[in-house]
């Protein structure tokens, strides 16, 4: 697909869109590539399978009407038709963080195509996440959901996110590595993907909720803490093979 890069030293705004148009085919595939000294998402990115990069060194905010939506999409090409893949959507900051004050971030597979990945990283500052998060499948390669935070990350406040609509997504991994302070599943939290990883690196990391990673083949649930490492009662680890029905 088509590719653009665009650069700023300061604040690039990517202003409020018109109501909901239709991607033009040349979107499908494209990449968009965005730098800037802070990075400000208002707007609409409609990229069916593509790929979204927004790298600011001060700190990457979506506000709450945004969109980027690179989920995949079941298209014709003259008698056959085929669905297709999620895309990939990176937001990264440098010294900042990564505000998701609401909006809609996707990236699903149509049908049962493979999920695309989200990865969110702010390794000296905050990932917030109070909008939507959309990474379903239907087939056996579920999106993946990768988070780097320098600050805590509020895991009961992300597993409410993780498409509120559809409990599956990122049925394909979760990984949140946080780099100070302490680390909880509360005893409400559900995280359920193939692969689950959590990690801290200044705290503790207590389990009081569950952690489901059962798969077709068996899961696999990786936990490290630089401190205490407790399974508090009541937690739940399931990683199992389930036969299909």
């Amino acid at each position: 697909g088509a590719g653009a890069t665009l650069q700023a030293g300061g604040l690039l705004h990517l202003a409020a869109a018109p109501a909901d148009q239709a991607a033009p085919p040349s979107a499908l595939g494209a990449s968009l590539q965005i730098d800037a000294g802070q990075i400000r998402q208002d707007g609409r990115i409609v990229l069916p399978s593509g790929s979204v990069s927004l790298d600011a060194q001060n700190g990457v905010t979506l506000g709450a009407a945004s969109r980027i939506d690179v989920a995949g999409r079941h298209v014709a090409v003259g008698e056959a038709s085929a669905d297709l893949g999620g895309g990939q959507v990176s937001l990264a900051t440098g010294a900042g963080d990564v505000a998701m004050q609401g909006g809609i971030v996707d990236v699903s597979g149509a049908g049962a195509a493979a999920g695309g990945r989200i990865e969110l990283a702010a390794p000296q500052g905050t990932v917030q996440v109070l909008g939507q998060l959309r990474g379903t499948s239907t087939g056996s390669q579920g999106a993946e959901l990768a988070i780097d935070s320098g600050a805590p990350i509020d895991l009961a406040a992300l597993a409410r996110h993780i498409d509120e609509t559809d409990p599956t997504s990122f049925g394909g991994a979760i990984r949140v590595h946080q780099r100070s302070g302490d680390l909880e599943v509360g005893p409400q939290t559900q995280l359920a993907a193939r692969e689950i990883e959590l990690s801290t690196d200044g705290g503790a990391l207590t389990v009081r909720g569950t952690l489901d990673a059962r798969s077709a083949d068996g899961g696999r649930i990786a936990l490290a803490a630089q401190g205490a490492l407790t399974l508090a009662p009541g937690a739940a680890l399931l990683a199992s093979a389930q036969a299909a029905d």
